[in-house]
């Protein structure tokens, strides 16, 4: 199962942390793609914006898990690769629902991930996808204890939703040629 992140270079921003990590932070439009799981949960998230992250696992975990879902034991039990979380954010009186992805790279990665942004930012004609290959979805009443329901993923209390964990991540680039359109292409 993948949850695709799809934006434009001049979208993105890098931050400086306290701890002196640079990270990545983005925009994007987010399709899901379930596989053969349940597709209910398309119903709840097609369509919403999406917001994503990139850290180094050397950044304080606050940064890449604020409210304390796992990422960074789950990046530590993947041997030390690429990592990430897929969460939902309901919509509140001031912000409309979206869906969060936040990466953890290991260092050495992250630094590279960072310098290829930073050379393509503000470059409207870049557009990069994200893919996170996650475990899946299943509906209530279904064993599998480690990976979320859908009621488990849209709770709308942020301290007790759980996210979907991603063990494989993918970034490309496309430039866009003259007289293309600047919308998204197809996945």
């Amino acid at each position: 199962m993948v949850w695709f992140f799809e934006g434009r270079a001049d979208k993105i921003s890098l931050k400086l942390s306290e701890t002196g990590q640079w990270s990545v932070h983005g925009t994007a439009t987010q399709d899901c793609r379930p596989g053969s799981g349940t597709f209910e949960i398309l119903q709840h998230v097609r369509g919403l914006p999406a917001e994503w992250t990139i850290h180094s696992i050397e950044d304080a975990e606050h940064h890449y898990d604020g409210v304390g879902k796992g990422l960074k034991t789950f990046f530590e039990g993947n041997g030390g690769k690429s990592a990430a979380l897929i969460d939902f954010f309901p919509a509140t009186k001031d912000h409309k629902a979206i869906i969060g992805l936040n990466i953890v790279m290991p260092p050495e990665l992250a630094a590279q991930v960072v310098v290829t942004f930073r050379t393509v930012m503000s470059n409207p004609a870049v557009r990069y996808v994200i893919c996170a290959e996650f475990f899946g979805v299943h509906k209530e009443g279904v064993t599998g204890e480690s990976i979320p329901s859908i009621d488990q993923f849209l709770h709308p209390d942020i301290l007790r939703s759980r996210g979907y964990l991603s063990d494989e991540i993918t970034i490309s680039f496309r430039l866009l040629e003259d007289g293309q359109s600047n919308s998204a292409w197809p996945l």
